[in-house]
């Protein structure tokens, strides 16, 4: 046998996803994808006309468990609202999104409650794609209170990363949790076959699991209020 077809007998076509880059014009949504891409910080502010469109692969050798490449079509879609009708024909069948919002802004989850809107209004479905949300630009503001926003993507189920397209702060992750679920998802049939539906449930609850308290279905400390007052008078009210 010749060393091409046992080359051929070897190949594992790639993984493939769609994924849609989404937040408002200037958060910085291109500059995150040039991050990555292209390894480069772009400074200067060149607004995205419409949609751009390109295609990575991400080599198999990113996680040593893996034996498949995973190839990533990205749609960066122009964030103004004069480009609503444009972007809103990607959203169906998109299976990636990320969601991008400037620190430096007011209103965060506001922002974000938007865009999940719009997608949904459009095609999107949330029970197929994975939704990362991402705090960029902390580079600008490093003491900005971002647990509004973590937790409103904590409660939705989303992915929640910090970023800087400057430093390059959270890119790789955005791309690896893409990769990750993209891998789960392709051998999800496999491994959930003889499974009950209770049993799905618990690992589709972990597998959007935002950190290692979700995984283990206890509260974050972190945003946990304790309101001693109220404790208090509860006590009284049971004497």
């Amino acid at each position: 046998m010749s060393d091409s077809m046992s080359d051929d007998d070897d190949f594992i076509p790639p993984t493939r996803v769609r994924m849609i880059s989404l937040g408002d014009s200037g958060s910085g949504k291109s500059a995150l994808i040039k991050r990555h891409c292209e390894k480069r910080f772009v400074g200067h502010y060149v607004q995205t006309i419409g949609i751009d469109y390109g295609a990575i692969k991400i080599k198999r050798d990113w996680h040593q468990q893996s034996q498949d490449d995973v190839s990533i079509a990205i749609f960066d879609v122009g964030g103004h609202e004069l480009f609503y009708q444009v972007r809103k024909e990607f959203y169906e069948g998109t299976e990636a999104a990320l969601i991008v919002f400037d620190t430096s802004c007011e209103n965060h989850v506001g922002t974000l409650k938007r865009w999940k809107c719009e997608f949904l209004k459009n095609g999107g479905d949330l029970e197929k794609c994975l939704i990362i949300v991402a705090a960029n630009k902390t580079d600008l503001v490093t003491s900005k209170n971002l647990t509004d926003a973590e937790v409103w993507a904590e409660e939705n189920g989303f992915k929640f990363v910090k970023t800087s397209a400057k430093t390059g702060e959270g890119v790789e992750d955005i791309f690896r949790m893409i990769c990750s679920a993209a891998l789960m998802e392709k051998r999800g049939p496999i491994f959930h076959s003889n499974c009950t539906r209770e049993q799905l449930d618990a690992v589709q609850k972990i597998r959007s699991a935002t950190n290692d308290y979700d995984v283990l279905g206890l509260r974050d400390p972190r945003f946990f209020r304790f309101d001693a007052r109220a404790l208090s008078d509860s006590h009284s009210e049971r004497k």
